[in-house]
């Protein structure tokens, strides 16, 4: 959870989920108990009470100098803050999290409306956060900068990316810290539905949360498609990197929650790739149906081990058996279109994003290796005044392409080609690169100062081996 992006699948699924898979296409066959023992047999669980479970109150958040003062905005069915430190993003945040209500009730039966609604807390820096997260979950989560807590319904997000807090004001809340909302708001859904969320399997509760928060953002117009989208192509690209080198984890081990060994963004997108199999394919509505009626029952000392025995049946072993074939094809199909998910801030609001380098050469467009490339169309200079468009070919050297922000003006016309020889580049109508290039571009960086924040509007882009 970028930038530090979506905190996700952590996970151990069922045994019995994971004994099914092993026997693959095998009959499980029950082995008789022996006469003088008596069967083993879970008990029955309660019958639901009549009407809608109400969850108690939320224990209270410690007094910290972190949470007091803000813009407050409450929503149908969430509440949310916006900490002192930079622009009200009230309004944008409360947004996010109510975009995911409906998908929540159709996925796991969130009520119509709550009696206490939990509550989001917009943190404009690091040192808030942390010090709320030190004090609800003792340094656990410091990494993901943002959580939920069940025992206090309440959600902590950080503004990101690390950007100057005026390009921030001017741009608002932006994808990476959008989708971390509206994840987090999720969890918070799970807590006033389920009696029993605090018995839900890691690797369920976080695989809701990013495949419900994903689907969320496109359906509001946030967001592009799955491999397009910087937070997701981000994880699709580092998944797929470790799949080229015999590293990923088998579907198995991922639901097992064994992928201690993948780097930070590996992980998260290996997480993603398998939830995301699981809810959008053939199995989707069984299981949603299977959850609305198992989160609703009340709790018991047997809840857990009941609802993953029912999955396991639920889920039978043929099922499990393709998913844990088909998995490593899955991960490969996709053609992610960026590496790093704080260059892109904003996708998908017609043709316009921003994006912002830092001082470092960032990845603009991620292609693979190409000879014929086009990429044209207007940029536009939120801050800063320059920057260059970059691009490479393994073992020769790098051809930037200046950009400046004209004078009396915020936007600059730019196209440029690559015919398989030659790269040329016009800029607001002159030429101003013609030069060799022999051999594949494998992708468009970006390079500017941490003051130039950008937006591109209506770029052409396309890319071709030949």
């Amino acid at each position: 959870m970028p930038p530090r992006v979506l905190p996700i699948v952590a996970a151990t699924a069922t045994a019995a989920v994971l004994a099914m898979i092993v026997t693959a296409a095998v009959p499980a066959v029950r082995s008789p108990a022996p006469r003088d023992a008596p069967p083993q047999t879970l008990p029955d669980l309660v019958a639901a009470p009549e009407g809608p479970w109400l969850p108690p109150p939320a224990a209270p958040l410690p007094d910290l100098p972190s949470l007091r003062g803000g813009t407050e905005r409450v929503g149908a069915h969430f509440r949310v803050v916006s900490l002192p430190g930079g622009a009200d993003c009230s309004a944008e945040a409360l947004a996010a999290a109510e975009s995911v209500w409906p998908l929540c009730r159709a996925w796991f039966g969130a009520p119509d409306s709550v009696r206490e609604k939990p509550t989001v807390w917009i943190h404009w820096s690091e040192a808030s956060y942390h010090e709320v997260e030190r004090a609800l979950t003792g340094g656990r989560l410091a990494r993901n900068l943002a959580f939920a807590h069940l025992a206090t319904r309440s959600a902590h997000v950080v503004l990101q990316a690390r950007i100057p807090d005026e390009a921030r004001s001017a741009i608002g809340l932006h994808e990476v810290t959008r989708r971390l909302v509206a994840h987090e708001s999720v969890h918070l859904a799970r807590y006033v539905t389920s009696p029993n969320a605090g018995k839900h399997p890691q690797w369920l509760a976080d695989g809701l949360a990013l495949c419900i928060s994903d689907e969320a953002c496109r359906a509001a117009g946030w967001s592009v498609a799955f491999a397009e989208c910087a937070v997701t192509s981000t994880r699709i690209a580092a998944a797929q990197k470790e799949a080229r080198a015999g590293e990923l984890p088998d579907f198995t081990e991922l639901l097992s929650g064994e992928t201690a060994d993948l780097g930070f963004q590996s992980r998260y997108g290996a997480r993603h790739l398998a939830a995301r199999m699981l809810f959008d394919g053939r199995t989707g509505e069984t299981v949603r149906a299977y959850l609305r009626a198992r989160f609703a029952e009340p709790d018991g000392p047997h809840w857990r081990a009941l609802f993953d025995a029912g999955l396991s049946d639920l889920l039978t072993v043929r099922t499990l058996a393709a998913a844990h074939s088909e998995f490593p094809r899955w991960v490969l199909r996709f053609e992610p279109r960026w590496d790093d998910p704080g260059l892109s801030l904003d996708t998908g609001r017609a043709g316009r994003w921003i994006q912002w380098a830092g001082a470092a050469g960032r990845t603009a467009w991620r292609i693979h290796p190409a000879r014929i490339v086009t990429v044209a169309g207007e940029a536009e200079f939120l801050s800063g005044a320059e920057c260059a468009l970059r691009f490479g070919s393994p073992g020769r050297p790098v051809v930037t392409v200046p950009l400046r922000r004209p004078a009396g003006a915020a936007t600059t016309r730019f196209r440029v080609t690559l015919d398989g020889s030659r790269l040329r580049a016009t800029v607001d109508g002159a030429q101003t690169v013609d030069v060799p290039f022999d051999g594949p571009a494998s992708a468009v960086g970006l390079t500017a100062p941490p003051e130039c924040l950008l937006a591109w509007n209506g770029v052409e882009f396309s890319a071709s081996a030949r």
